[in-house]
């Protein structure tokens, strides 16, 4: 960290702070579902985000490589005179992603969590979390196994894929979560709170949240997706959703078994091969 500051010009206490308590409190939305082992994913942000984005390749001697994808870290500034954030790119950048996809095709995302415990949890943040997952884990079972071992510091949506099957973890910080499975070959988590326990801190805003888990539901359930394409319809239902406010910046389509993921962002389309 001492020599990153360095390099960068920039206060080393902040550089620290900001990667061991990050602040999570921007707007986020994002939607994630699995379909018969089909995967389609939006991240949702402000809109002028894109710009923003980070992807690539990691490979640490002694772990699994994986494929990364970071919205930035740009920071609001302002609204324009249309209500559309303005955003600006932050001198310090997380070291983490918002999407991990590794060697053995284990997929972990990000899912923003509106419930706010009373205060911050002993534990790793959710980036460290899913960095040591793509680093070290080569199947859901792991995945749970090391979510049982290391707390973490806030609450945070989770959804994981291997080759097999796919789970969300609603975590609530420390050691608190809940694991969701398919029914009916269909797993679907947008931003509120799935888990009787703490449903009672869905807000307002998650109403929007509940629609889109609907429109992707309904339509899962008319198209029933059996290719990537159908998987990209769906998503596109969904895509333009917050119009004026976050918009999708990128997109995934996955097909784990057989080892197809695309990333799609700025109207391109990147295979991500492992």
């Amino acid at each position: 960290m001492k020599g990153l500051a360095k390099i960068l010009k920039i206060n080393q206490d902040k550089l620290i702070y900001n990667n061991i308590c990050p602040d999570y409190s921007g707007i986020f939305g994002c939607s994630i579902f699995s379909y018969k082992g089909l995967i389609g994913r939006n991240y949702d942000w402000f809109a002028n985000a894109i710009g923003n984005v980070s992807f690539g390749y990691v490979a640490p001697k002694g772990f699994y490589k994986f494929f990364y994808v970071n919205d930035g870290d740009a920071e609001v500034i302002k609204k324009d005179k249309n209500g559309i954030y303005l955003l600006k790119k932050s001198t310090i950048n997380y070291i983490g992603g918002g999407d991990y996809i590794n060697e053995k095709y284990l997929y972990i995302g990000l899912l923003y969590n509106p419930y706010k415990p009373l205060k911050m949890q002993f534990g790793l943040t959710s980036y460290d979390i899913m960095r040591k997952i793509a680093e070290t884990c080569k199947n859901i079972k792991e995945v749970i196994e090391t979510f049982k071992k290391i707390p973490c510091t806030h609450s945070q949506f989770f959804f994981i894929s291997d080759p097999t099957k796919s789970i969300v973890i609603e975590h609530f910080g420390g050691y608190d979560y809940k694991i969701f499975k398919s029914t009916n070959d269909l797993l679907i988590h947008t931003n509120h709170i799935l888990s009787k326990k703490y449903s009672k801190y869905n807000k307002k805003i998650q109403d929007e949240s509940k629609k889109r888990y609907e429109i992707i539901k309904n339509a899962c359930l008319e198209i029933k997706p059996k290719t990537l394409v159908d998987v990209k319809v769906i998503l596109d239902k969904v895509f333009d959703f917050y119009k004026g406010k976050p918009h999708t910046i990128w997109q995934f389509l996955m097909n784990l078994e057989r080892k197809e993921v695309y990333l799609l962002w700025k109207h391109q389309i990147y295979k991500v091969k492992l």
